[in-house]
């Protein structure tokens, strides 16, 4: 399984990278959501998990850029703030709004890691 990471919070982002990798899941991080939407035009991911407060492009904004090209995959979006987390529920399709500090547990489920 493949895992698209984009938070602009390295320290987080290279730390989740890391926790995710252990039980053998790919992980792709992107600290620059720009660069992110570059790299998802060519390649495919299983699911998606972006940070909703990142300059330039939020996770919100980000996954409706996503989410054409990869319809299939899953998108979780995480946040400090989640009363921050605007989405249309006539449009927006979002696996899970997971807050910071991120339970694990939830996490992988959420990003559908558990078996």
């Amino acid at each position: 399984m493949r895992v698209l990471l984009v938070d602009d919070n390295l320290e987080l982002a290279d730390n989740l990278a890391e926790l995710l990798t252990l039980d053998g899941t790919e992980v792709v991080t992107h600290h620059d959501p720009t660069r992110a939407l570059d790299w998802a035009r060519a390649h495919e991911f299983d699911a998606a998990l972006l940070d909703v407060r990142m300059p330039v492009l939020g996770g919100v904004e980000l996954m409706r850029q996503l989410r054409p090209a990869h319809p299939e995959a899953r998108f979780v979006l995480m946040s400090a703030y989640t009363q921050d987390v605007r989405l249309d529920p006539a449009s927006d399709r979002v696996d899970a709004v997971l807050t910071k500090p991120l339970d694990l547990r939830l996490l992988t489920r959420a990003l559908g890691l558990e078996a």
